[in-house]
């Protein structure tokens, strides 16, 4: 059977310590937080072969269990091996104390493992593990060196002699004493360097010179060196051994003073890093009630501090009623720490997400959750701008994916209808039949412009504009979007900054926003437009979401609808959710604004409440205060001028647009010739470069891109017009290019007029 060993000792942390320590030695060890505990253990007459406890203890300290312990009320526990530590006190003093209360040993803890392991050790086979006092004894003079031997020995100390520095300094790094008596005179060093040395060692050996000088100033030098004090030769010995002694207590006090004083600075300094750590700390009863709170808490909650004291948790956190609470201390008791998410509610009522980290702990007899509390409003916003962006991007690429060869097909649709409608009178009744195809193929272009401008992939032709002036060229569109029964307001700031945008995408942007206005209001109603510009402070950029520094022109719609609540505020820019119905609407109108917006480097916020309406705040860069670009001329539809004849290099890889474009453009008088992919249209350019006055090309071919094929042929002839066009293209870095080299795009699917439109603007 196990020897039984008991540990008393108030620090969890100390206590496992010598738990791990002993329990190295095949012993069965008990462990207990106090006296009181130990004791109602002691009582039950079962063998114990080893006692350990702390000095300071709560309630019945170290000392007074010494006394009980070897008291009559105890007789079977007097003859226990008793083993006392302490942190805080240390010393002669102190040892002798403790010995003389019946205890085996006293040794600092934490301190020395191997030493602890060693003295618990012999004190388990009957041993007296302690070591007399150690002596050096520094002197040249061979008689006055036997005599300190004999006035030390006599005291119970082991002695080592030296007769110089050298040997001096040996001895001590060998074994450090408890005292040091050094001659001040030596042979081969100063007495100051000596004594200097010795007492920065920073061990508990005392040091007491003995010399023959009176000179006053001596004596300072040797205080100042570092001594602990110091007699005059020829030296009465019984003083001499009484001044080491005296000595020896003063160092052990004042070790205990440094050890207290480190110990309290080391609180002190726990304690400041607690009450203004970022995070709100909580130290919590298990009925639920703050014992403290720190800074932290105070400003999260707003809460005075006394206020806050006398709450409890269930008053800040909504999800915690007092049972739920009950049952939260118990899988906090079982499982020691807890981090979780939960909320918390503020002195003015506002409720906000906080993450929480709970820790068990038993303090002085006492069980508390010492909680750490960290506001995660930001960080949630963080996580749902993050899926936004990862959802925006899964329908870039969805919409990537499909739309090249889509808008092909629909190309073709379109292109076809087109021709067919332009070959039949107005009264032939298959041509609503067509109208109704090229309907449907306009709206399914449409959801895939709108996926690519959500996943913020499609192709913009931005210009430096004034907001205002678009949005009075769009006043009368507006109206008789929004219908006669609701009234449009438009409040623009006078000195508007200029912002770079694309003028048709951000029409488009308005335009739906307008329409979801006038689907919120049933009869009547007001749709208000206002623009101002908006400069965004660093601390205003924390508070706005998607924020950030800098000067913004601010687009502001509001309506007089139904409102929205915050449920589905929360969805509304989610490509394909509405609340229309079915037949209503595709769920990407709002969802295609706000890609656009952010393609502009911009963002939507929107602000609504049941019944009260519904406001969208965009933010979008200034631009420099230049006047806005002026658009084209809108082109005359008009056949080629015959006297000027004109030779369009077409390339395109897909047959059936080919025989399209090419169609179309030969009836309006130009020059065509074709090929598939850029290595048959290098070919033609070279045979016939001086007579080609536009390339006409998809920027996707088979066996190189479109735009490499531009910068060839426009290398071969310098004035060479350029249109380029494509279902879709996912590398941004392209479209700087296009507009650099002051090519023209024209994206797919595109109706013959449009295109007619374009070539004529160019070759006139």
């Amino acid at each position: 059977m196990k020897k039984v060993a008991v540990i008393i000792h108030s620090a969890a942390a100390e206590r496992r310590g010598l738990v791990e320590l002993l329990s190295g030695l095949d012993l069965q060890v008990l462990d207990f937080a106090d006296a009181a505990q130990a004791l109602d253990h002691l009582m039950k007459d079962d063998p114990v072969h080893l006692i350990v406890t702390d000095l300071q203890l709560p309630k019945i300290d170290g000392w007074q269990l010494c006394r009980l312990l070897r008291s009559p009320e105890f007789p079977q526990l007097n003859r226990v091996p008793l083993l006392v530590t302490s942190a805080t006190f240390s010393g002669a003093d102190i040892e002798a104390i403790t010995l003389d209360l019946g205890a085996n040993a006293f040794l600092s803890w934490p301190g020395d493992p191997r030493l602890v392991r060693e003295v618990a050790a012999a004190l388990l086979q009957g041993q007296n593990p302690l070591q007399p006092q150690r002596a050096l004894l520094v002197e040249d003079d061979p008689e006055t060196l036997k005599l300190l031997r004999r006035i030390f020995t006599a005291r119970g100390y082991t002695c080592a002699g030296a007769a110089n520095g050298a040997e001096a300094r040996a001895c001590f790094l060998r074994d450090a004493p408890d005292l040091a008596v050094v001659d001040y005179h030596l042979p081969d060093v100063a007495g100051e360097d000596l004594i200097a040395e010795f007492s920065a060692a920073g061990g508990h050996t005392a040091v007491v010179v003995v010399t023959g000088d009176s000179d006053p100033r001596v004596a300072i030098r040797i205080l100042g060196a570092g001594a602990n004090g110091y007699v005059r030769k020829p030296f009465d010995p019984a003083r001499l051994a009484l001044l080491c002694q005296q000595v020896r207590r003063e160092r052990a006090v004042m070790r205990t003073e440094e050890l207290l004083e480190q110990r309290t600075r080391q609180l002190r300094l726990t304690q400041f890093a607690v009450e203004y750590a970022a995070d709100a700390v909580f130290w919590i009863e298990p009925d639920g009630r703050f014992s403290y709170v720190n800074e932290a808490a105070c400003r999260l909650l707003g809460y005075s501090r006394s206020q806050l004291l006398a709450r409890h948790v269930y008053d800040i956190d909504p999800l915690f009623s007092r049972e739920l609470w009950a049952e939260h201390w118990q899988r906090l008791r079982e499982a020691g720490c807890l981090l979780f998410e939960s909320q918390h509610r503020a002195a003015a009522g506002r409720i906000f997400p906080v993450e929480i980290n709970a820790n068990f702990l038993l303090f002085e007899g006492h069980e508390y959750d010492f909680a750490f509390v960290r506001d995660i409003t930001a960080r949630q916003q963080m996580e749902r701008d993050l899926l936004t962006a990862e959802k925006m991007e899964s329908i870039g690429r969805l919409a990537g994916g499909i739309a090249h060869d889509f808008n092909n097909v629909l190309q073709t649709i379109l292109g076809y209808s087109d021709i067919l409608i332009d070959g039949l009178d107005a009264a032939d009744p298959r041509r609503s039949d067509l109208q109704e195809i090229k309907k449907a193929a306009s709206r399914a272009a449409l959801l895939t412009s709108q996926l690519l401008a959500y996943g913020q992939k499609q192709m913009m032709a931005p210009c430096i504009l004034d907001l205002n002036e678009l949005l009075e060229h769009l006043r009368e569109p507006l109206r008789n979007l929004l219908g006669p029964q609701i009234a449009l307001y438009l409040q623009l700031e006078p000195r508007l900054s200029r912002i770079k945008a694309d003028p048709v995408q951000l029409e488009q942007v308005i335009k739906t926003m307008a329409v979801n206005a006038r689907d919120a209001m049933s009869q009547d109603g007001q749709f208000t437009i206002s623009t101002a510009n908006f400069v965004l402070q660093p601390a205003d950029a924390s508070i706005i979401s998607d924020g950030r520094q800098g000067q913004f022109v601010r687009l502001a719609v509001s309506d007089t609808g139904r409102g929205m609540s915050h449920e589905v505020q929360q969805h509304i820019f989610e490509p394909f959710f509405s609340t229309k119905g079915l037949g209503k609407g595709t769920g990407m109108e709002l969802a295609m604004a706000y890609g656009v917006i952010k393609q502009h480097d911009g963002w939507i916020n929107v602000y609504s409440e049941v019944g009260q309406g519904t406001t969208f705040k965009t933010y979008l860069p200034a631009f420099s205060a230049l006047p806005p670009a002026e658009s084209d001329p809108a082109p005359v539809m008009a056949a080629a001028d015959a006297r000027r004849p004109r030779k369009i290099l077409l390339v395109e890889d897909e047959p059936a647009i080919v025989h399209f474009a090419a169609r179309v453009l030969r009836q309006h008088g130009y020059e065509v010739c074709t090929a598939m992919n850029a290595a048959e249209a290098q070919q033609l350019f070279e045979r016939a470069s001086d007579s080609v006055a536009l390339l006409f090309c998809d920027i996707i071919l088979p066996d190189q891109s479109g735009l490499v094929l531009a910068g060839q042929c426009r290398a071969r002839q310098p004035g060479l017009k350029v249109l380029l066009t494509s279902g879709y293209t996912d590398d941004k870095t392209r479209w700087p290019e296009i507009d650099r080299n002051g090519y023209r795009f024209i994206p797919k699917p595109y109706p013959s007029t449009q295109l007619l439109a374009v070539v004529q603007s160019l070759l006139g």
